[in-house]
């Protein structure tokens, strides 16, 4: 908030963790146990971001347009649909993997290397990402390198306390 004109900071960078989950119940559960277990958190910092097309278009935006709105932390299901009928945003290539060996299997591990591999900002690229699925690592169908420090993982079946040390791990790690 600006102090002389009592209006928001168009810049400020607010903390906004980007939830790529394509169940609407799952993330709805998800986004609860994070508002509840953080003082800092309301709906308003958490983005649900349903399909791989969308990240990929949030992610193309916020370097062109909306740099404040950049991630701070993605919690990511690895399956999820590239996207949805009729609902295809523009401006957005579809990966070839999508239709090949790869598919839905590994949209979650495509998101993780198109913001891995960023070129125009190095701090988007050290964005703490904690994969939150059903498969495990070796059930991935996508080549992917789990030696970032920023990068963690942690089975769906897991308590909400497994999750939250796992964000806390990668997130320590991360340097402003």
């Amino acid at each position: 908030m600006d102090m002389n004109t009592g209006h928001e900071d168009p810049t400020a960078i607010r903390y906004l963790i980007w939830l790529l989950e394509d169940d609407e119940l799952q993330a709805a559960t998800l986004e609860q146990d994070l508002i509840e277990h953080s003082a800092q958190l309301s709906k308003d910092n958490i983005i649900r971001i349903p399909t791989e097309a969308e990240f990929l278009a949030k992610l193309k935006e916020v370097f062109e347009t909306k740099p404040a709105e950049r991630p701070r932390l993605v919690i990511a299901d690895v399956m999820l649909p590239w996207a949805f009928l009729g609902n295809e945003p523009e401006g957005v290539i579809r990966p070839p993997e999508v239709n090949t060996t790869h598919g839905f299997r590994s949209a979650g591990a495509r998101c993780w290397n198109a913001l891995r591999t960023q070129e125009r900002a190095a701090q988007v690229r050290k964005t703490p990402f904690v994969f939150h699925t059903v498969l495990r690592k070796e059930e991935f169908d996508y080549p992917l390198q789990y030696s970032d420090e920023n990068t963690g993982y942690i089975p769906k079946d897991q308590p909400f306390d497994a999750l939250r040390e796992e964000i806390k791990k990668v997130t320590d790690v991360t340097e402003e």
